[in-house]
């Protein structure tokens, strides 16, 4: 299966939003998605816990242009599921809850409780932050054609991932929501709606290759479809040709090829040399037209009944 999330997430961020309401838009999507609020020696601030050291760098870039305010390690650990170090970043300080009802998380007690409200220009940066912040993508490959589309962002809070598919509907985009593990998954199955997300947060080189992946299981679905058809007429055939063959056996033995007429007799004669031969194969070794030689076979056939009624 190929992970399509890192390189979604690079252009993302080298994609920096250019307004101030933008970065705050993205800001406060990515915080919805993998950080907590926080209440300590009573303060309010947030917590923000990533694997990916691209994503807390850049977050940390883009907290501190807006802000001028740091933000602590809090730790590194490794996650024993996923392998990977999981990096948590901290805002506390007499300035942090400030901060959080700038980024729109007014009066919000233990969790965020939703998204805040986007303006149009926005919407796409609070796209692109939630997806930095939980989301994840993968496509099929050519070794398991089983595997499909699959695109999702996962929040803690139900009222955030409940918000956000109600976000993405307002670009007629229609997710579905579930629930996975104690977090509330948003996700598309379809790459017309992958390819839609993908368009709206501006990831045109992923949605490019996308579009040549999709292409190209297009194309071996095809080619694959034609072979399976292949197959099954040739399984046709051989089922016909041995039908044929008993049928032409229970003629020679039961009144013999000099019954029958110089025509039949050849073509009785050849089918039983060439059991396995195609019409086409056998009509050009007895030199005459397909449709000819079905006529033949259809007249043996005949006569094989006949025989076999006469005897009973």
């Amino acid at each position: 299966m190929i992970n399509f999330t890192s390189e979604i997430k690079r252009e993302l961020m080298a994609g920096l939003p250019m307004s101030d309401a933008q970065k705050k838009a993205l800001l406060s999507a990515l915080l919805s998605a993998s950080g907590q609020i926080v209440h300590r020696e009573g303060e309010t601030g947030f917590e923000l816990v990533t694997e990916s050291e691209g994503v807390a760098e850049y977050f940390t870039e883009l907290f501190e242009s807006l802000f001028d305010e740091p933000l602590a390690i809090v730790s590194a650990d490794m996650d024993r599921l996923s392998g990977r170090d999981k990096l948590r970043f901290s805002c506390l300080s007499d300035r942090s809850e400030g901060i959080l009802r700038e980024l729109g998380f007014a009066d919000r007690e233990l969790s965020f409780g939703g998204l805040p409200f986007f303006a149009d220009e926005a919407v796409h940066a609070a796209l692109s932050g939630a997806f930095l912040g939980g989301g994840s993508c993968t496509l099929p490959s050519e070794s398991e054609s089983s595997t499909g589309y699959h695109l999702e962002v996962a929040f803690s809070d139900r009222q955030c991932a409940e918000d956000f598919c109600e976000l993405v509907m307002r670009m007629e985009i229609f997710p579905k929501l579930t629930e996975r593990k104690g977090s509330f998954v948003f996700y598309l199955q379809s790459k017309e709606s992958i390819s839609d997300f993908l368009y709206l947060v501006g990831a045109r080189q992923c949605l490019d290759k996308l579009f040549r992946i999709a292409e190209e299981r297009d194309r071996n679905n095809r080619i694959n479809r034609a072979n399976n058809c292949l197959v099954g007429n040739m399984d046709k055939s051989a089922v016909a040709s041995a039908a044929q063959c008993v049928e032409i056996v229970s003629i020679r033995d039961k009144i013999g090829f000099d019954s029958l007429e110089t025509e039949l007799r050849e073509t009785a004669e050849m089918r039983l040399a060439h059991p396995e031969a195609s019409y086409r194969e056998l009509s050009e070794r007895l030199g005459i037209t397909k449709s000819c030689l079905s006529r033949r076979l259809k007249r043996l056939s005949q006569i094989a009944k006949k025989t076999t009624e006469e005897q009973i």
